[in-house]
C-alpha cells in the first residue's frame, strides 16, 4: 500500500503519540507502507523521496483537529530500465554470484537469468502477476524469497526496497538460481542416500541439476521440481502432474496455479498434463528462450559475447580413444576396458581400484594429453562432472548456435550417463530447432562414443582461450605498472563532459555543492539516496564526477572495488572510474592488444558523453562515428569530437 501526506506530519519511532519524533512527512510525500498497527490507526511508512537519510517512521491516519492526515494512493510508476541496462546487469550478476560462491559444481549464467526474466515478464519491471504470490519485477521475486536473499551472505549490501528495482533484482535472481541448484542437488542426494545409492554423495557426485530443473523450481516451487525429477528418475513420467502438485498446494491454490501456468500444466485438450509432458514443454520453452537471450546479447551487448579463439587439441586424443574403444576395448566390462578406465583415473591422480563413473576422468585424461596450458588448467576434483562447469576462462551462452568443436559440455543426468551428471566434448547441434546435442565422451553406454542428448540437459558450456588469458595477464601487468597521474587528462575529460568536473553532481544538477554532499557520504548512503531518487521518478540515478549509475556503483561494490562503508570522496571516485576503464579493456589497451578506436568505443559504452570513434551497430540501429552510443534515448549526446577524444586516449598510452 502507498499513502500520500495531506499535511505536514510528525513521524514517530513507535505507533504512539508518546514516542519520540524522528522525522517529518511533508505535504505531498508518498510513502510505502511497511506495516500497520493492529487497530489500523498507525502506519509505518518508508518515504519515497531523494532526501537523505531515507525517512522511515510511524504516522497516524487522522487526528481530531484536522481530520484525515494521509490517504491511500496508487503505487507510483515502477522504475523502468532499458534492455541494454538489464542485459549488462545480468552479466554483472553472473560474475558477482560466481565469484562469491565457494562451492564447486554450481555456476549461474547470465543467459539463463535473461531467459527466466523473459518468461516471467518480457524483461519488464512488472507489478504482481502470479495470483498466489506477491512477486514483482522482471523475475516476479516474492518478498519471502527476497528476504531469504537479504538474510544470506550474498545479500548483506541490499535492502528490502531493492526488490522494487528491476536492475537490483538481477543479483537476487542469481542468488535464487544458485539456491535452487543446491536445493535440487541436495534433495536428490538425500533421496539416494536413503535408498542405498551413494553415487551422488560420493567423489564423483553431486547431482547436477539441469536448467529445466531450476526453471521449474522458479515456476512451480523447488520442492515440486525435486519431486518431478525424482519421479522421472524412477521412470514415472507417465503420471499426471497433479499427483505431485496436490502434495504441495491446497485445492484452491492448485486451481489458481493450473490457470496461471496453463501453457505448461494443461495439455492441448485442457486436461492435466503428465510429468513427461510438462518436462517436454519446459525443455522446449527454455531452449527457445535461451536462443532468444543469445540473440538479445548479440544485438545489444555484443561486447559480452565470448571471444572464442584457438583450437581444442584435446579432441584429437578423445577421438583416438574413441577409435580404440570401438575396435579393441569394447566397453568397461572387458578386462582391457576396465584397465583403460583406471588409466584415466590415474591420469587425474584419483585413487581407485574399481570402475566408478568416469566421464570426468576421461575429460581430464584428454586435457593432460593435450599438454600446456590445458594440462595445467584442469579443475580441482575433475572426476566430478559438476566441477567442469567452471573450467576454462570463457562461458559460452547456451543459446549460441556456433559452439566450437571440443568445447567442454556439462549435462544433467540422462539415460546412458552417470546418475550424478555428465561431462564430455561438443560435436554438434542438430534436430528440429537444434534441440539435440552430440557429445564425444567417456562413460557413454559404458564406452567412449558420440552420443545424442537433449539440448535442454546442458548445464554449462566452457572454453579455454589462450589469447584471452595472455591479453588479460599482459593487460593486468600494464595497468599495475601505471601511475594514476598517467590517466589524469582522460579522467578530467570524462568528468568535465559528464558533470562539469563536480564530484557532488547528480543527474540534472551539475552545480550541486552540498544538498546532498556526496563526497562526505559513505557508499551505502549514496546507494540509498539513489534508490530514493529513482523511486521519486527521476529518469537517472547518476551521481558524482563520473555520473555513476546506481547499478554501476553497486556492481563496483559487489566486485570488491570499494566497500559499503568507504567514503565516496574524490580519490575513491577517481579510483572507481579507473576500475570501470579497466573492465572496458584499459590494461589490454596499454599493452597494445586493443586499438585506440576499439578502446574508445568501449569507453563510449560506459560514458554517454563520449563519442563512438567509428560506425557501430547498437541492436538494429546504426550509431554513426561522433554520436553518443546512447544518442536515441532522449537523455544523451556526445560532447567532444572524435579527433580530440582519440588524441587524449593516445597520450594515455604514450
Amino acid at each position: 500500500m502507498f499513502y500520500e501526506a495531506l499535511h505536514l506530519i510528525n513521524m514517530r519511532e513507535q505507533p504512539s503519540l508518546d514516542a519520540p519524533v524522528i522525522g517529518e512527512m511533508l505535504t505531498g510525500d508518498i510513502g510505502r507502507q511497511l506495516t500497520a498497527s493492529d487497530d489500523g490507526i498507525w502506519h509505518e511508512l518508508q518515504i519515497l523521496t531523494n532526501f537523505f537519510p531515507p525517512r522511515r517512521g510511524w504516522v497516524r491516519e487522522r487526528n481530531n483537529a484536522v481530520g484525515e492526515l494521509i490517504r491511500e494512493v496508487q503505487a507510483p510508476p515502477r522504475p523502468e530500465f532499458t534492455v541494454w541496462a538489464f542485459l549488462k546487469a545480468c552479466v554483472d550478476s553472473e560474475i558477482w554470484i560466481n565469484s562469491k560462491n565457494n562451492e564447486q559444481g554450481f555456476f549461474v549464467i547470465a543467459d539463463y537469468l535473461i531467459a527466466w526474466a523473459n518468461i516471467e515478464s518480457k524483461l519488464k519491471n512488472s507489478p504482481p502477476k502470479n495470483p498466489l504470490t506477491d512477486g514483482v519485477g522482471p523475475f516476479q521475486i516474492t518478498s519471502s524469497d527476497w528476504n531469504r536473499f537479504l538474510a544470506s551472505n550474498f545479500g548483506a549490501d541490499f535492502v528490502e526496497e531493492d526488490r522494487e528495482g528491476g536492475l537490483d533484482q538481477t543479483s537476487g535472481a542469481a542468488f535464487l538460481a544458485l539456491e535452487a541448484m543446491k536445493a535440487i542437488s541436495d534433495g536428490i542426494t538425500q533421496h539416494d542416500i536413503a535408498n542405498g545409492d551413494g553415487e551422488t554423495a560420493g567423489p564423483t557426485g553431486p547431482y547436477v541439476p539441469s536448467y529445466v530443473d531450476v526453471l521449474l523450481a522458479h515456476l512451480v516451487g523447488t520442492n515440486v521440481a525435486i519431486d518431478i525429477r525424482l519421479a522421472k528418475l524412477r521412470d514415472e513420467g507417465g503420471q499426471f502432474i497433479d499427483t505431485i502438485l496436490s502434495g504441495h498446494y491446497p485445492p484452491e491454490d492448485l486451481a489458481k496455479l493450473f490457470a496461471f501456468r496453463s501453457s505448461l500444466l494443461l495439455d492441448a485438450a485442457g486436461g492435466r498434463e503428465t510429468i513427461d509432458g510438462l518436462l517436454l514443454k519446459t525443455e522446449s520453452l527454455l531452449n527457445a528462450e535461451l536462443q532468444k537471450a543469445f540473440k538479445l546479447i548479440a544485438e545489444n551487448t555484443p561486447e559480452d559475447l565470448p571471444k572464442v579463439d584457438g583450437t581444442a587439441p584435446w579432441i584429437t586424443f578423445a577421438d583416438t580413444e574413441r577409435a580404440d574403444w570401438e575396435q579393441h576395448l569394447i566397453d568397461e566390462s572387458t578386462m582391457q576396458g576396465s584397465a583403460r578406465v583406471l588409466d584415466y583415473f590415474h591420469a587425474i591422480d584419483f585413487s581407485t581400484s574399481s570402475v566408478k563413473p568416469w566421464c570426468g576422468a576421461f575429460v581430464g585424461f584428454c586435457m593432460k594429453k593435450a599438454g600446456a596450458p590445458f594440462s595445467g588448467a584442469i579443475v580441482e576434483g575433475p572426476a566430478r562432472a559438476a566441477n567442469w562447469k567452471s573450467w576454462g576462462n570463457v562461458a559460452i551462452p547456451l543459446g549460441d548456435p556456433n559452439v566450437p568443436t571440443g568445447a567442454v559440455v556439462v549435462l544433467a543426468p540422462e539415460k546412458g550417463s552417470a546418475r550424478s551428471g555428465h561431462v564430455g566434448f561438443f560435436s554438434r547441434y542438430f534436430g528440429e530447432n537444434d534441440s539435440l546435442i552430440e557429445i564425444l565422451g567417456g562413460n557413454q553406454s559404458d564406452t567412449v562414443t558420440r552420443t545424442k542428448f537433449a539440448r535442454s540437459k546442458i548445464a554449462a558450456i566452457r572454453w579455454y582461450s589462450p589469447a584471452l588469458m595472455r591479453d588479460t595477464t599482459e593487460g593486468d601487468d600494464a595497468f599495475a605498472g601505471s601511475s594514476d597521474e598517467r590517466f589524469g587528462q582522460l579522467l578530467d575529460l570524462i568528468g568535465t563532459l559528464e558533470s562539469n568536473g563536480n564530484y557532488d553532481a547528480f543527474f540534472s544538477n551539475s552545480r550541486n555543492i552540498d544538498d546532498p554532499a556526496f563526497t562526505s557520504m559513505s557508499v551505502s548512503q549514496v546507494l540509498a539516496w539513489q534508490r530514493g531518487f529513482l523511486a521519486r521518478g527521476s529518469r537517472s540515478s547518476a551521481v558524482g564526477k563520473y555520473q555513476f549509475l546506481r547499478k554501476t556503483l553497486s556492481g563496483l561494490r559487489d566486485r570488491g572495488a570499494i566497500a559499503s562503508d568507504d567514503q565516496f570522496d574524490q580519490r575513491r571516485q577517481d579510483k572507481l572510474a579507473l576500475e570501470l576503464m579497466r573492465g572496458r579493456g584499459l590494461g589490454r589497451y596499454l599493452s597494445g592488444a586493443l586499438s585506440s578506436e576499439d578502446f574508445g568505443l568501449n569507453l563510449a559504452k560506459e560514458w554517454a558523453a563520449l563519442p563512438v570513434p567509428k560506425d557501430v551497430r547498437r541492436g538494429r540501429r546504426l550509431v554513426k562515428a561522433g554520436q553518443s552510443y546512447y544518442s536515441n534515448d532522449g537523455l544523451n549526446r556526445a560532447l567532444v569530437s572524435v579527433s580530440a577524444y582519440l588524441n587524449i586516449l593516445r597520450s594515455t598510452r604514450g
